[in-house]
């Protein structure tokens, strides 16, 4: 396993990964809420796959093990394309929370599900965050250990042996796996990562342009670039709540960065890791109905279902227009954690004559279904007066209430409702 020496080729990496599920809106939006948001990872992972085919190149697409569950076509399309697909770990989560067992168990979920979407071996592993030499190395042993054949997520500092800022091989316990780290520049005084992405984007690109070329004609050893698909979709959603820093650490320049990749595909010549380390060959699973769509979905007979309860959940809404699509995807997880504890919802959203397209808006997303009713008062009449609504309305038992834009998690209705016993008459939180 040794790099080709014929040519001096670079490596194309791609992050495949959605605009919630970045660091810098960790805090804001955690796992168990990702389906309450818009998903654009697949129409912006072909945006990814048609600007590589016009170039002809070839990437390496690290990727979450929740999209290749949630998706696996997508993973059988980025194969099809002849790229290598790779692991980014289950979640896009920091390995500073989990135990080496923990990483482990991460590491195999993932390769279970890229490789059998993709029915292609996965031998190479990024993290959802940048790794340092100082605190991370022993990451490498766990993914020797493993079997994976390179790593690509380490951040030279300062304080790091020069060799490290390049790519090498780290032996642990008998097996050998190659680092391909972050692309750097030395300042002097601290190393500049160069990579791409996001330093693409805040940092001015006359000075990137500049100093990528410098690499391409000082170094032998492979320039590292990297994007992530939410990169080529300025249109995306904003994330209102985040911080001043970082909506500019996210939004900055997104509008910028297909030609910025553009221009670099032209100049340089890039390939996959695989490729570049001469293990295309080797990457065919040797069970081939691993390649198999693990999509199928399961079919319950009515009669083993049991009876639900059914109960009201009253919606009243006042200029919500932008937040209506985040409600809708936040119901369809909402009512399906109540059908399997026994309930089966039914909605009353309550217009107060809202002044935007808020009652259009339901009708638009919300008035074909059998379960929803929608009213709209003549005059705003405020919250209490719109709750109240919904309640005369009801013709269920059980009536719940919430806030339109999911302020307080409607996912705890499914803790709430069980506690309506004989001789409780209300819950609230």
């Amino acid at each position: 396993m040794e790099p080709s020496k014929n040519k001096k080729r670079h490596l194309l990496t791609v992050l495949v990964e959605d605009y919630f599920h970045v660091g810098a809106f960790g805090e804001l939006i955690q796992q168990r809420n990702w389906s309450n948001f818009e998903p654009r990872y697949e129409q912006n992972t072909y945006k990814a796959l048609d600007l590589l085919d016009r170039s002809g190149t070839k990437a390496t697409f690290f990727v979450l093990g929740w999209i290749a569950e949630q998706n696996p076509k997508l993973i059988k399309e980025i194969v099809s394309r002849g790229h290598e697909v790779a692991s980014r770990g289950f979640y896009h989560r920091s390995l500073s929370q989990l135990t080496a067992d923990e990483i482990r168990e991460d590491l195999r979920k993932t390769n279970r599900f890229l490789e059998e979407a993709g029915g292609q071996k996965v031998v190479g592993y990024r993290s959802a965050e940048k790794l340092s030499y100082e605190k991370d190395e022993r990451i490498l042993d766990v993914l020797a250990a493993e079997g994976f054949a390179y790593d690509a997520s380490f951040v030279p500092t300062r304080k790091t042996e020069r060799r490290k800022r390049f790519a090498h091989q780290v032996h642990s316990e008998g097996k050998a796996i190659w680092e391909f780290p972050y692309s750097t520049r030395n300042l002097g005084f601290g190393l500049l990562p160069i990579s791409g992405g996001n330093y693409f984007r805040q940092i001015p690109y006359t000075l990137m342009r500049h100093v990528v070329r410098d690499w391409m004609t000082r170094y032998e050893e492979p320039f590292v670039l990297y994007f992530h698909v939410w990169e080529l979709d300025p249109e995306q959603p904003k994330i209102s709540a985040a911080s001043k820093y970082n909506q500019i650490r996210h939004y900055r320049k997104l509008d910028k960065m297909e030609w910025i990749l553009k221009e670099n595909l032209e100049l340089y010549d890039y390939c996959d890791v695989a490729e570049y380390l001469g293990l295309r060959n080797s990457l065919e699973l040797e069970d081939q109905e691993a390649s198999k769509e693990s999509s199928a979905i399961e079919i319950r007979d009515r009669e083993t279902q049991a009876i639900l309860t059914d109960i009201s959940i009253v919606i009243p809404c006042y200029n919500e227009f932008d937040t209506l699509d985040y409600l809708a995807n936040a119901l369809k997880s909402v009512e399906a954690e109540l059908n399997e504890n026994g309930y089966d919802p039914n909605y009353i959203f309550v217009d107060d004559k809202s002044t935007d397209r808020t009652f259009d808006k339901l009708h638009e997303l919300f008035g074909d279904a059998e379960n929803v009713e929608i009213i709209q008062h003549e005059q705003n009449q405020g919250v209490a007066a719109g709750i109240l609504t919904g309640i005369r309305a009801a013709k269920t038992e059980i009536v719940c209430s919430m806030d339109c834009d999911c302020t307080y998690d409607p996912h705890q209705l499914v803790n709430m409702v069980p506690l309506l016993t004989d001789d409780v008459d209300m819950v609230t939180a």
